[in-house]
């Protein structure tokens, strides 16, 4: 299998998830990748760095010759500057444009691809409703994608990824907030917090990965052959993020120091998750938001005791 995006936090849990089901695993990263969540199944994956290029990524499928590639990588930017429009699509509709049609050229017809539910900023709309240039880049892929489906008769599933949250992750996200909320004096600033939240643990995002390798390479024709499958990644629990910050406190035995409503909400802050996904099949989110909180905690007092 060759994977996208291994360097950051959900792509790398899979990468460890993978090397320890026993599969041979391929990453590709750019020059200037960081190796740190990495660090200890390194030496068990093959490492291919690219500049981004037709010929360079051509020349790692050759190599890899993987029988499905999963692509995890983007760059996410929640309120882009005008000096980010090139960035954004270059990472996330030029380099896994790239990517496709140097599969199509070896004849690796299988894709797992990352989608972000900030395609969807109504909650009411059935279909594409972008909450940023970011979701719109990501829009964009999938449209490429539905070509290599059609013309070139890929199958591929693309998952739709709500929320995440995980021990281990240094992502600047809730929980790294609230960590540094409790060991602060000086109070973070929030918005009002009254909007909804579909939080999915890392574990069950990793299941719902396995869940679609096993969807998109199975041999029935009728699940998924020459077709672009897709699915919502959501635990279908939402949360105001005021209750999340409650949840927290009441199982760490911390007051969080925030000031709620110190700061406005986003310009397109969603309110609402999106109602009108497709689960995907074979899997619900198992983790709910006090047990992860939990085994966040547990990581984080662990990593303190050592």
């Amino acid at each position: 299998m060759l994977l996208t995006g291994a360097t950051g936090y959900i792509g790398s849990q899979l990468a460890h998830t993978l090397v320890n089901l026993g599969h041979e695993v391929h990453i590709v990263c750019r020059p200037t990748a960081h190796f740190n969540l990495l660090e200890n199944i390194i030496d068990r994956l093959s490492v291919h760095i690219t500049n981004g290029s037709f010929d360079s990524i051509n020349h790692i499928i050759a190599q890899a010759k993987p029988s499905l590639v999963i692509h995890v990588a983007s760059l996410f930017i929640s309120e882009h500057q005008p000096t980010q429009v090139q960035d954004l699509i270059r990472s996330n509709v030029e380099f896994p444009s790239v990517l496709l049609e140097a599969m199509s050229q070896n004849g690796v017809k299988h894709l797992i691809n990352t989608s972000t539910s900030w395609q969807h900023y109504d909650s009411n709309k059935p279909d594409y409703s972008p909450t940023n240039l970011y979701a719109a880049t990501k829009q964009a892929f999938e449209d490429i994608l539905q070509y290599y489906v059609d013309a070139k008769k890929f199958s591929a599933i693309s998952l739709t990824i709500f929320d995440t949250f995980g021990a281990n992750d240094s992502r600047k996200k809730l929980f790294s907030l609230f960590a540094s909320a409790t060991n602060s004096q000086k109070p973070i600033q929030m918005s009002a917090g009254e909007q909804w939240i579909d939080l999915v643990y890392i574990d069950d995002v990793m299941n719902a990965y396995l869940e679609a390798i096993n969807l998109v390479t199975s041999n029935d024709d009728n699940i998924n052959h020459n077709k672009h499958l897709k699915f919502n990644i959501k635990s279908n629990l939402p949360h105001t993020l005021k209750h999340i910050a409650e949840t927290y406190e009441k199982l760490s035995g911390k007051a969080l120091a925030i000031d709620w409503g110190a700061r406005p909400y986003r310009t397109r802050e969603v309110f609402t998750p999106w109602q009108e996904s497709q689960a995907l099949p074979n899997w619900s989110a198992k983790v709910s938001l006090e047990d992860g909180i939990r085994l966040i905690l547990q990581h984080n007092a662990s990593k303190h005791h050592s």
